[in-house]
């Protein structure tokens, strides 16, 4: 498995606009990948943080094609400064369902 790490510096309000922009424009896109395991959007005072994870980098780096193609079109009004971090997953549990 492999993962995509974005931080994205934004202040106040743009914070929850940003999120909803990704939530309604960007994981429909991103779900349809070949390779799609999951994807997660977190939120602070003054960050938003996505996280992807694929099954191969290959995929992951698809991912990354696709998603400053959506920033180009749909967050240039944040002028959001973007840290990436990308690489294997090497531990991953879930909690399983009772």
């Amino acid at each position: 498995m492999y993962a995509v790490i974005r931080h994205h510096n934004v202040k106040g309000p743009e914070v929850d606009e940003l999120a909803r922009q990704g939530r309604e424009d960007f994981v429909p896109i991103i779900k349809q990948m070949e390779g799609f395991v999951s994807y997660s959007i977190v939120t602070s005072e003054d960050l938003v943080t996505t996280i992807s994870l694929f099954e191969n980098k290959e995929a992951a780096e698809e991912s990354t094609r696709k998603a400053i193609a959506w920033a180009a079109n749909h967050v240039t009004e944040f002028e959001v400064p973007t840290e990436v971090i990308q690489g294997d997953v090497v531990v991953h549990e879930l909690q399983q369902a009772l």
